[in-house]
């Protein structure tokens, strides 16, 4: 996104009122807005220590506060919708865990299939995927195990990272909430 608008363009080259008006882009939500703050702050760091920029903007520049809203609950005819139209999109094991066993998109995004264990009635939730960096056990329960029984015997990450966003897309053009459906 950030080279989409400044190109080839010298970070000593991009100003301040620049960088602001492009990081306070009100289509991202504040929590966007902070990261990508974080990765230019780091990019920035970066050129310092290679003497490619003298200082880093974005030490400059006021971040939002991250929305401290309610996570969205979805009624059950929105969660039935969701798993109706979620499997032509390749999205169903990624619905089903998300609603039945509480996983974080981001945690779905990094779990592999070798942590579904349906036999043993759990979902391993690695240090490598889990918000917190703790391992923990996550109850397969019998709704989730019906769910996620076609499944058996699938090898590799649990989501398709590169078709995530157009598949997203696709279950919300289905007749799904618009914007917080990911909160499953």
């Amino acid at each position: 996104m950030f080279t989409r608008t400044f190109g080839e363009r010298h970070l000593t080259s991009i100003t301040l009122p620049e960088l602001q008006a492009w990081l306070n882009d009100p289509s991202l939500s504040a929590r966007s807005r902070i990261n990508n703050a974080t990765k230019l702050s780091q990019l920035w760091n970066f050129a310092i220590r290679h003497s490619w920029a003298e200082s880093n903007l974005i030490k400059k520049i006021t971040r939002p506060d991250p929305e401290d809203g309610e996570p969205g609950i979805l009624t059950v005819p929105q969660a039935a919708a969701l798993l109706e139209n979620a499997e032509q999109f390749g999205l169903l094991p990624f619905a089903a865990l998300g609603l039945f066993a509480g996983l974080r998109q981001a945690e779905l995004m990094r779990l592999d299939w070798s942590a579904v264990k349906l036999a043993e009635g759990a979902v391993i939730i690695g240090v490598e995927v889990a918000k917190k960096r703790s391992r923990r056990v996550v109850d397969i329960s019998d709704t989730l195990a019906a769910w996620l029984s076609p499944f058996v015997g699938r090898k590799g990450p649990v989501v398709d990272a590169t078709n995530f966003r157009k598949n997203q897309d696709g279950l919300r053009a289905a007749g799904l909430p618009p914007k917080k459906w990911t909160v499953i």
